[in-house]
This record gives structure tokens, sequence and C-alpha cells, in this order.
């Protein structure tokens, strides 16, 4: 008697496979039940091919073909003919099995559509006088350019709005969204009445910000994740946006209830708004990544940061550091510019050894300048690590600090490795 397996034992086997296409491919002609479980796997995630590919165009085929009428007319309105792949029901909705979708790809493979279609019809008509070709290629111009600009008339803001209500049933479970900041502000004001458990948000700050884009942050309940990106053009050629100038000020107030990663790795606010921003989302706070130094930003981290776990911030004053060590009990790494202008490495050595956590265990140093460490000095650190209570190894990393590592310095780090003092160590030069 054949064995069959039950269709979630299928379902756990496969997902397994969802990296390896080939195998799930060859799961298709199996017979239905696997052909269905191995579809529902392919579709969770269509968007990592080359748009420019025939296998884009096939997917966005399909996509076209679960559009209603509304839609499609609307692409024909702006010059699309895209052809479904067949004109019989679909044998899934491969459409409901998608996790997320990339609007910035489908504009991507509608581009690569266009330029196909365009040039099949240049060499169809080859015969053609030179003012009929030069027509032709204006009026494809005219429609690709259609594509990419995005029309705030009230036609499309009442489609937007009938388009996302048909959808609301999904959206209600939307858990990340990404975009730009462009996008109609009716988009923003319909995603904010339907979803309030977005746990991740990334936004693109382009030439327009609007309240809704705000309202929508706002009013997540879930919200763990916010990355917000700004182009250095956008600052150089508007700088004076006064849209966007309103949304960094008005986010300092935010309160994000769930927010526990705040990093700033290539640029940072003003400290005035920063430590607004500190004063009321603190609390939760485990990992804080700054690169900008005002000892008033680093004085407000202990007093407003109490659960933090990771610390990486810029530091002159040794008395800062003990202040932030005294206030954050549960810290477990910390990431210090030292030597040069920042705080010395052996007062940094002396603070991190008497008034660390117990909870502590890892000591990142990083430096654009040369570092000075004497092996005195380290090791005099690591026989002061030796006599805590309770014992705990440190991984201890170095980042562009050692340029001039005397041999000194690597022979006590091996030294206190083999005493287990050191867990791990790592030298980035």
């Amino acid at each position: 008697m054949t064995c069959k397996l039950l269709p979630d034992c299928l379902n756990d086997i496969f997902e397994f496979l969802e990296d390896d296409k080939k195998s799930l491919y060859s799961c298709l002609l199996v017979n239905r039940l696997w052909c269905e479980i191995s579809v529902r796997i392919l579709w969770k995630n269509i968007w990592d091919l080359q748009y420019n590919s025939i296998k884009s165009i096939k997917i966005l085929s399909t996509l076209i073909a679960f559009l209603p009428n509304e839609s499609r007319e609307l692409l024909y309105k702006n010059g699309i003919f895209i052809p479904t792949p067949t004109t019989k029901t679909p044998l899934f909705d491969y459409v409901s099995f998608c996790k997320f979708i990339s609007i910035g790809k489908i504009n991507l493979m509608i581009e690569y559509f266009q330029e196909i279609s365009v040039n099949d019809n240049n060499n169809d008509n080859n015969d053609d006088d030179d003012d009929d070709d030069n027509d032709d290629d204006n009026n494809n111009n005219n429609k690709k350019n259609n594509i990419i600009n995005y029309d705030n008339g009230n036609d499309n803001k009442k489609l937007i709005t009938r388009e996302i209500i048909k959808i609301e049933n999904c959206l209600s479970n939307l858990s990340e969204l990404c975009c730009n900041s462009n996008i109609h502000s009716e988009f923003f004001y319909q995603i904010s009445q339907i979803c309030h458990n977005i746990q991740s948000i990334t936004v693109e700050f382009k030439e327009m910000v609007s309240n809704e884009l705000n309202d929508l942050i706002i009013s997540q309940n879930n919200l763990k994740s916010i990355s917000l990106i700004q182009s250095q053009l956008i600052i150089i050629f508007d700088y004076q946006n006064a849209t966007l100038n309103d949304f960094k000020d008005e986010l300092r107030y935010f309160h994000f209830q769930h927010l526990k990663i705040l990093k700033f790795e290539f640029g940072c606010p003003k400290y005035e708004v920063l430590i607004d921003f500190i004063k009321i989302n603190g609390k939760n706070l485990s990992f804080l990544h700054i690169n900008r130094y005002h000892n008033l930003l680093n004085l407000v981290i202990p007093k407003f940061c109490p659960n933090l776990r990771s610390l990486c911030t810029i530091l002159i004053e040794k008395e800062t550091l003990i202040s932030i060590l005294n206030g954050c009990q549960h810290l477990e790494s910390i990431q210090v510019m030292c030597g040069h202008l920042y705080i010395k490495e052996e007062d940094m050595f002396e603070v991190i050894s008497e008034f660390s956590p117990k909870s502590f265990h890892e000591l990142r140093l990083y430096n654009y300048a040369k570092s000075h460490i004497s092996s005195k000095d380290l090791d005099s650190f690591f026989i002061s690590w030796t006599k805590r209570i309770p014992q705990k190894s440190i991984t201890f990393i170095c980042l562009n600090v050692f340029d001039d590592l005397e041999k000194k310095n690597m022979k006590v780090i091996e030294k206190y490795k083999k005493l287990r003092v050191i867990k791990n160590a790592k030298i980035y030069l």
C-alpha cells in the first residue's frame, strides 16, 4: 500500500527547499498536491530575479491576469498592453501566495516590457519613412514616461481608494512596508486606516513628504523597526524643503512603544532632536548606535536608556563613560572611539574594568587615527578583568585601531586568550 504524506508534512519538507529552486521545479510535475505546495513556496518571493528577463515578463503577465477590469483599463489608457498568459482561469491564486509586493520591481518589469515592445515595433517598421519612425518613437517615449510619472489627479486618488478597500483583508495583516515619500498621500491615508500592526517601516525620502505619512507611522501599535533614508542629492537640491524639515521636527516627539533598535550609521540628526527622541523612546531601547558627539546627548543615555544592551557612541570625558556604565546596568557591549581627540585608552580601560556592570562582556575600540595602547596598559586591564566577580570572559574587538600594533601587545592578547580571560579577539586594520 502506498504511503501518502499529509499536506502539512509536505509543506514542512518543501519549506527546506525554498532556496533550491531546481528541486521545487521538479516537484511541480509529480501531482496536483505537490504542484500546489511547490507553487505556494515559489511564489512567496518572486522578486529575487533579474527584471530584464523573459521570466520577469511571464510573472508580470500572470500578475496582470489577476487585476480587475478597471485596473487593466487604466494600464491601457497609459499605453501599457501586457497580454495575459491564458484566457482561461489560472490554475492557482498565485498572487495570494506572495508574502510581499515590490512596486519598484513591478515598475522595472513594465519598463523592460515596454523596451522590448519598442524594439519589436522598430524591427517591424524598418521600411517606414523617417518621419513615421520619429512619430512612433515619440509616441512610445510618451507612453513610457507615463509609467514613471505618478499622477496625483482625482481619478487616481479614487482608484487608489477603491483598490485598497478591495484588498483590505490582506493588508490588515501587513507586517512590513518599504516605500518612498513621493507616493500619493491618499495611499498613506488608506493604509493608516487599515494597517495598525506593521512591525517594520522603511521610507526613502524624496521631494515630497505628506502629513499622511506621519499619521501612518503614529498609528502603528507594534512598530519594532523604522528606517528613514535620505539621499544626499535631495539635501543638496532641496535643502529648503519645509515639508521634510517639518517631518523631522515632528518625528522627535513620536512615541514608539516597542522600539528596540535605534541606529544612525552614516549620519545623525541634530543633538537637540535626538535628545528629545531618546527621552520619549529610550526606555525600551536595547541597541543604540550614534556617530555624533555631544556630551549632553551622552548624559541623556544613562538616565533614559536603562535597558540598553549594546551601545556605540563617541566619548571624550572619562566621567561620562562612568555615568553610562552606572546607569545602564544591563549593558553587555560598548563600542567607543579612543585616543587622539577622544577618551584616552588608559582611562577607558580603567573605567571599563572598574565600573562596567556584571552583564558586560564585549569591548569594541574604534579610531580613525593611530592608537597608542601600551602593552602595560593592556596587561593591566586584563589582570583587572580576572578579578571580577562573577568571572566572565571578554570579547575584545579592535576596529581600525592598531595600525602600528606592537608585537608585545599581540603577545598580551594571545596570553589571555590561552588563559580564557579573552573569549574572542578580532583585529581589523
